[in-house]
């Protein structure tokens, strides 16, 4: 969810150009992402005027935890919810990074609130579970809200690096597909198209570029009404131009 995912705004409008149908069925095998990503998500499909059905295809991890929240969740018997608590990074001066840690505790309250009303736990258990990465299985999602109904196991669809958190449960890491030697390596992400012909510059009119490039979309972003996106369209490498492209096509899309 967001980075080199998908972001809210392009669900969101690929499900409105299909008539934003009564009956909506969410197949969800995710990591996680950004928070923010998330937490529209959640928002959009909690509001959705029709029913919304999420199929978990195996796993829904952090923010994509709080997305299935929305609606009804139905868990095959070898699928997996997971929670933990809210991660991110800062920067800036000592005054600006206490200022995004408060906006994390206000993030973090807005999960909270996501499984206590699905769940109807209390927010000190969920907060103890959020604490230490907490694994459901199916059965265990299901006793504890939040899941809604159990259907027959089913192949697994390809699963991030269980490695990647810090207690993965043995299950997922048996289900994980082991590499091969004749796999074809990952390719590196593209470099943003900004700086594809750019060996010829010097560095520091390279990170000058990259700068005052990220101070443009950030600008963009916040005329248009949507500050929080900035950070996540420049860390996928988009353009000013692309950018701009995006928040006119998708403009009536985020105001709805």
């Amino acid at each position: 969810i967001g980075f080199f995912g998908v972001l809210a705004i392009d669900l969101i409008k690929e499900l409105k150009a299909l008539g934003s149908p009564k009956k909506v069925t969410v197949r969800v095998n995710s990591p996680g992402g950004q928070w923010i990503q998330g937490l529209a998500l959640y928002n959009f499909f909690a509001h959705y005027s029709g029913e919304v059905t999420f199929l978990i295809d195996g796993i829904a991890a952090s923010i994509a935890s709080v997305v299935v929240m929305a609606g009804k969740v139905i868990m095959p018997e070898n699928s997996f919810i997971m929670i933990h608590d809210i991660m991110g990074f800062a920067d800036g001066t000592p005054d600006e990074i206490r200022e995004q840690a408060d906006i994390f505790d206000k993030l973090k309250l807005s999960i909270v609130q996501a499984y206590t009303a699905k769940t109807k736990l209390s927010d000190k258990k969920v907060l103890e579970m959020m604490e230490v990465e907490t694994w459901l299985s199916a059965a265990e999602a299901k006793e504890l809200g939040f899941a809604d109904e159990i259907s027959a196991p089913v192949k697994l669809a390809a699963l991030a690096d269980p490695e990647s958190f810090k207690h993965p449960p043995d299950a997922l890491k048996a289900a994980a597909p082991a590499p091969t030697p004749d796999s074809p390596p990952t390719p590196d992400p593209p470099s943003p198209p900004m700086l594809r012909s750019a060996t010829a510059i010097d560095p520091a009119q390279i990170r000058e570029q990259v700068r005052q490039e990220a101070k443009e979309i950030a600008a963009a972003c916040a005329q248009a009404g949507v500050a929080d996106l900035a950070a996540e369209l420049i860390e996928r490498g988009l353009t000013l131009e692309q950018v701009r492209a995006r928040l006119a096509d998708g403009e009536r899309v985020v105001r709805e």
